[in-house]
């Protein structure tokens, strides 16, 4: 159900469904370790949330983000792709995969 006078609109197929899959699996096994972890040591980007939710929220933003939807369809500035995605760390709606896409510079 839906509010009145709005229409819901159909997501876009995923393009490219085998590599998406592949890259799926990649940050899954990746981020599998730190959720774990999330548990007993929270990741402060990710605090209040449950390993659920972080399961969830990471398949919401990996669409998202596949298809170059908002909060993704932004432009990387200064050529910096790792700054993009740091600025992406405290946002909502992207800061699951932020915190896949900057794991390995993490100190």
């Amino acid at each position: 159900m839906h509010a009145p006078g709005l229409t819901t609109i159909p997501a876009r197929p995923i393009s490219y469904p085998g590599a998406y899959k592949r890259v799926k699996d990649f940050l899954k096994d990746m981020l599998r370790p730190e959720v774990d972890r999330h548990e007993t040591k929270q990741i402060p980007t990710l605090k209040g949330l449950t390993s659920a939710e972080i399961v969830d929220g990471l398949r919401r933003q990996l669409d998202t983000f596949w298809r170059a939807e908002w909060p993704f369809d932004q432009q990387v500035n200064d050529h910096d792709p790792l700054a993009w995605w740091e600025s992406l760390r405290y946002h909502t709606h992207a800061r699951i995969l932020a915190v896949g896409a900057t794991i390995s510079h993490a100190s």
